[in-house]
């Protein structure tokens, strides 16, 4: 199984903090929301879905990660909000 973390539209409503970052590379308290999915997940691969305008952003700073691509199986996806 592997997690797809994605951000909607609601990524206008953190402006500006998410011009140049998705909703959940932003922290909350110590972490990044992102960082609290996979500890509350742990050894399951994750990928990301983000908005067209940093997707080489995101890509480049998570290289190991897939970025709006799907890989094979079964997908658990969770808004990063």
């Amino acid at each position: 199984m592997r997690i797809g973390i994605f951000e909607d539209s609601g990524y206008k409503n953190l402006q500006p903090l998410t011009y140049l970052r998705p909703t959940f590379d932003l922290r909350c308290g110590m972490y990044l929301l992102r960082e609290k999915i996979t500890y509350s997940l742990p050894g399951l691969e994750q990928d990301l879905y983000v908005r067209k305008s940093i997707e080489k952003l995101v890509a480049f700073k998570n290289p190991g990660l897939l970025v709006n691509k799907t890989g094979a199986g079964e997908y658990l996806f969770i808004n990063g909000r």
